[in-house]
């Protein structure tokens, strides 16, 4: 029902007499040497038949959990949540889970911000067809039948993606294969306009500026 980011272990009196308990010894705020307050990543309102509970999630990254004094703060914010008859949960963050959430919001971002009607949408989803096709003929079959411009023809792709028309493997990094599909994308539209070497002409392609004019 409800997710708190950073939420605060207060008050500090309690918390101090959780670390001390522990005998770990409480982070402190450099400048003053004052205790420093702990925050749990996540605390969630949940609702489950009728009755409301909590839920803390502490978010660490794998390569964090092996050292010591992470662990130790960490058990700090599970004894204050314990204590208080919450449950807390560890969520690791690995790097397939960081490519995921990656690959979420990058095919999200256009639903999440108004791009693109329904009906827009059912309209390119039908240009895909079945079978085994690639994925720059996908988006030069966008740009010649929904009028799109180059970079619009990916937008539209992580729409139908963001909007779960289509489906891909979330397990691998999109963020890679999205700088290949843009550099591929501009070469096979834009080669169209050099189809023999008699035409003499610059074109400049852009892939995040990595890409100087092109001559053909």
């Amino acid at each position: 029902m409800d997710i708190r980011e950073q939420f605060p272990l207060l008050p500090l009196d309690h918390k101090l007499q959780i670390a001390i308990s522990l005998n770990i010894k409480h982070p402190l705020v450099i400048s003053t040497k004052n205790p420093n307050v702990i925050t749990t990543d996540f605390l969630l309102t949940c609702q489950r038949d009728g009755q409301l509970s909590y839920e803390a999630i502490c978010v660490k990254p794998a390569e964090e959990l092996a050292k010591k004094r992470t662990a130790e703060k960490i058990d700090v914010e599970r004894v204050f949540w314990e204590l208080l008859g919450v449950r807390f949960r560890i969520f690791v963050l690995t790097k397939q889970l960081k490519a995921q959430a990656a690959n979420i919001k990058w095919a999200t971002w256009p639903p999440r911000h108004g791009y693109y009607e329904d009906e827009f949408l059912d309209e390119a989803v039908l240009l895909i067809g079945t079978g085994l096709q690639m994925r720059t003929t996908l988006y030069e079959r966008f740009v010649r039948h929904l009028g799109v411009e180059l970079d619009d023809a990916i937008n539209v792709m992580r729409a139908l993606i963001g909007s779960k028309r289509i489906q891909l493997d979330n397990s691998r990094d999109w963020l890679r294969l999205r700088l290949r599909l843009r550099l591929r994308l501009r070469l096979s539209i834009y080669w169209q306009y050099c189809p023999s070497s008699r035409i003499v002409g610059q074109i400049w392609l852009w892939n995040s500026g990595l890409l100087g004019p092109v001559k053909c």
